[in-house]
């Protein structure tokens, strides 16, 4: 419970400067307050929100990766890159990422969504193939996913994600193919209809500007070369995608931040392939802590070579950003 007098935002009449107004009220608030200790109570009382049982729930995973005996780069980058929890994330760490063109590797967007999905795909692949056992593994896929959409926070991007993939799951039921322009519009209409003023969020923006880059550029790109290997075609790949994502927010990006990574083609080439990895390492190890009450050896044994190997890759990729 608390008393206190809102004040409006009010932006302080500077040339060119950041309208911190106009910014406030896209993302939902009109006003602010300063209340001293004397005006506000602790009634004890939980909010029972989703949101806030999601970030409950997102306090305890966070609670886990501490137990992985990680330093303190390597757990702020582990919790930004797979919860979207940056609130640990130094301010150098911050500019290393945004000056190499790695940015978007901490916030977790649809390159991350995309794995989690993976896994969550693998996971239940004994359902089978077809039938109703692909009915129910993309059923439990589906509540899986929007799960781990909620633990992050519902940021545009993530959402952005979610919903293409659900069409991508009910797709796979129906034999249809999914991942096209119009799955793209699909997720901008619900995500408009639920906030309008989402249309004018940097985020939103970027995300979408990518998504649409990628699928205009990248399959002109992939046919300027064909790799005769697995290798090259996979480095290929990675490198028509982040060239075509690129191609995409170049705009937007010079417009709002006045700068380009001019490197982002050689570290998302360095960094992307140990990203998954990662996210798969801290899948297996907090999958692996549910069982830690059996008090089992080898599961130890096994989790402590799990975390010392997403370690190695985590000073890996930090090192090269």
């Amino acid at each position: 419970l608390l008393r206190a007098h809102i004040q409006p935002f009010k932006n302080l009449g500077n040339p060119d400067e950041f309208d911190y107004e106009k910014f406030m009220y896209r993302k939902g608030f009109s006003g602010s307050a300063y209340i001293s200790s004397t005006n506000w109570l602790k009634t004890g009382k939980r909010s029972g929100t989703i949101r806030a049982n999601a970030m409950r729930l997102r306090a305890k995973i966070l609670d886990v990766y501490k137990g992985f005996d990680l330093n303190d780069d390597a757990y702020s980058f582990i919790s930004a890159l797979t919860l979207g929890y940056k609130t640990d994330l130094s301010d150098d760490l911050k500019d290393a990422f945004r000056a190499s063109g790695t940015s978007h590797v901490l916030a977790v967007s649809g390159l991350h969504v995309a794995i989690i999905y993976a896994v969550i795909l693998l996971f239940f692949s004994f359902l089978g193939k077809r039938g109703r056992g692909l009915v129910f593994k993309q059923l439990l896929v589906l509540f899986c996913l929007w799960g781990y959409v909620f633990i992050t926070g519902l940021p545009v991007s993530v959402v952005r994600a979610a919903i293409m993939l659900s069409l991508v799951s009910v797709g796979s039921i129906l034999n249809k193919k999914c991942l096209t322009y119009n799955t793209l519009a699909v997720a901008a209409f619900f995500i408009l209809i639920f906030n309008p003023l989402y249309l004018f969020d940097v985020g939103f923006q970027l995300s979408f500007a990518a998504v649409i880059s990628i699928l205009f550029f990248q399959p002109k790109f992939s046919k300027l070369y064909s790799p005769k290997t697995k290798v090259v075609d996979y480095i290929w790949s990675l490198f028509t995608v982040s060239l075509a994502a690129q191609l995409g927010v170049f705009p937007l990006v010079l417009y709002y931040f006045g700068a380009f990574p001019t490197y982002f083609f050689i570290t998302n080439l360095l960094v992307l392939p140990f990203i998954a990895i990662i996210i798969y390492s801290a899948v297996l190890l907090t999958f692996f802590s549910l069982f830690s009450f059996l008090n089992l050896g080898f599961l130890h044994v096994i989790s402590n070579m799990i975390a010392v190997f997403m370690q190695f890759l985590i000073k890996a990729v930090l090192n090269t950003v």
